[in-house]
């Protein structure tokens, strides 16, 4: 089956990018369309559905069929976009222009330091999910107590670059194919958002010291 038929490495990556930049893209149409919409839910429940929804976009991108894999990175794309378009017009254009430079700098930065240190990257994968457990224990458990400490926004920050660079090394050790590029690029969309929302937020923290 074409779908499942092995790409080029240059075919491959056009796949893969493209995916990636088709949730990014349609992120940034959500929040110039429908940012009015968003903006009058319960804020709370707008997170507890977009965490409850991309939970199962990410179950369902882990699926063997490749129209489920693309249903599951929908879900994890519009309600995340969703939630860009309600918090994104509450915050400083400056800010918001600054995170997405420095996102889109880091991300090109891991991507090359990936490929010139690949056996460095291979070996992240357990020990940054072991670090990324317990930092968000902890930063759940002092924001219950109280005490947020925002030294965890700079930790999220150097976990989510490192995830970057192992995801795109694991990206391109895997077998090529549409399946695969439409998993990867989850993978990935993930870590470019995730780095995105923390250094907004290492931003906005920044900003309060001023």
């Amino acid at each position: 089956m074409f779908l499942y038929k092995k790409l080029s490495p240059k075919a491959y990556n056009l796949v893969l990018g493209g995916m990636i930049l088709y949730g990014l893209a349609a992120n940034i149409l959500m929040c110039l369309l429908c940012g009015p919409i968003f903006r009058r839910m319960n804020p709370i429940a707008l997170l507890l559905g977009e965490l409850v929804i991309s939970v199962i976009g990410i179950f369902c991108g882990r699926s063997s069929s490749l129209k489920v894999r693309f249903l599951g990175y929908n879900l994890i794309v519009i309600p995340f976009g969703a939630v860009l378009s309600a918090i994104l017009p509450a915050l400083a254009a400056e800010a918001v222009f600054l995170a997405i430079v420095l996102t889109a700098v880091v991300t090109v930065g891991m991507i090359a330091l990936s490929a010139l240190f690949p056996a460095f990257f291979s070996r992240l994968g357990p020990a940054l999910g072991i670090a990324l457990l317990l930092s968000l224990a902890v930063d759940i458990i002092t924001w219950l107590l109280g005490y947020p400490l925002s030294i965890f926004t700079v930790i999220y920050v150097v976990l989510f670059s490192l995830y970057l660079g192992y995801d795109w090394h694991k990206a391109q050790s895997c077998y090529k194919d549409v399946s695969n590029a439409i998993e990867s690029a989850i993978d990935l969309y993930l870590d470019i958002t995730n780095l995105f929302l923390d250094l907004l937020r290492l931003i906005d923290l920044s900003d309060l010291f001023d």
